[in-house]
């Protein structure tokens, strides 16, 4: 499978609404395509796709990392009506950490029988988090062109680069309503250190 990981450079950005859309126009080119909000904690994809769950990613979290195989990981993974498959993160705050042995058991188990795997994961910080990169093909990074947004991402770039992962990393700007604070391309650009050719 290739492996698509998307992450905000901070909450609010819109990653969640991103890689839902680009799951769901994978899907429509007949491609298998799964889903996961990879996470500990309450996330938005289940509103998102209006979809009642029996199970999700807690479930797994209370396994030990050694019984995350193909059969025990796709238990739990859903199929929506549009023919995607879906793990969303736990509705209840989940009482187990994500650990590296977990977000590694559980994506290797994902990337058997499916064309292209969508991660959306909160952050670019932790031993966990850097497994998942280190394993992804793509890391797109969402943000907004305003301040903060931009500040932020700034972070995430410099740990993405420390990380040596600059090289598989693309940015996506959401301008989604005009503001007062909106930065104009030129000044994003000059803010994040980069030239319009440049990643």
């Amino acid at each position: 499978a290739r492996i698509i990981t998307f992450v905000g450079a901070k909450g609010g950005v819109g990653t969640t609404t991103v890689a839902i859309n680009i799951a769901a126009a994978l899907n429509v080119e007949e491609k298998s395509v799964t889903l996961v909000e990879l996470q500990s904690y309450p996330g938005t994809m289940v509103y998102h796709l209006n979809m009642a769950l029996a199970q999700d990613l807690g479930d797994l979290l209370a396994l030990d990392s050694s019984e995350l195989n193909w059969r025990e990981v796709n238990r739990r993974v859903l199929q929506h009506t549009s023919g995607l498959r879906l793990l969303t993160a736990p509705q209840d705050a989940a009482d187990f950490a994500l650990s590296v042995e977990h977000a590694k058991g559980i994506v290797d188990a994902l990337t058997i029988r499916t064309d292209y795997l969508i991660l959306d994961i909160p952050t670019v910080a932790g031993d966990a988090m850097r497994e998942v990169l280190e394993i992804t093909d793509l890391i797109v990074l969402v943000t907004e062109p305003e301040i903060v947004s931009v500040k932020a991402t700034k972070a995430k770039l410099d740990t993405l680069r420390d990380w040596s992962l600059s090289d598989r990393t693309r940015l996506v700007i959401l301008s989604r309503s005009p503001s007062a604070s909106m930065m104009r391309r030129d000044q994003v650009e000059t803010e994040l250190g980069l030239t319009p050719n440049s990643e």
